[in-house]
């Protein structure tokens, strides 16, 4: 399966995470999790900012995105974005080439 069909929602969810660090103050405000696996999360985040001692919001002018990335090349480009830095990716990516390479 490749890629770009795995990840066909990430060109949503990144123009979403653009227009929610525009609008929103909150995280609250701008996450929906309605199912009961979300429960801990919430709670978990609500007890942070409560005992914390952190918001959750970084400062102005550490929010900044990048600009939204309009490359399918390199919006699913899961070499550079994931396995390249992913202990357990790298693992099964040489156990494949080693099976590879036997069945030649």
């Amino acid at each position: 399966v490749s890629p770009t069909f795995l990840h066909q929602d990430l060109v949503l969810l990144h123009s979403q995470e653009k227009i929610v660090e525009a609008e929103e103050d909150s995280w609250f405000g701008a996450c929906h999790m309605p199912t009961a696996t979300d429960k801990t999360v919430i709670m978990f985040r609500r007890w942070l900012q409560r005992a914390g001692g952190l918001g959750w919001q970084l400062p102005p002018s550490a929010r900044r995105l990048p600009p939204i990335e309009r490359d399918p090349e390199r919006l699913f480009d899961t070499w550079n974005a994931h396995t390249k830095n992913c202990v357990p990716c790298q693992r099964a990516l040489l156990v494949t080439q080693g099976i590879m390479l036997a069945s030649a």
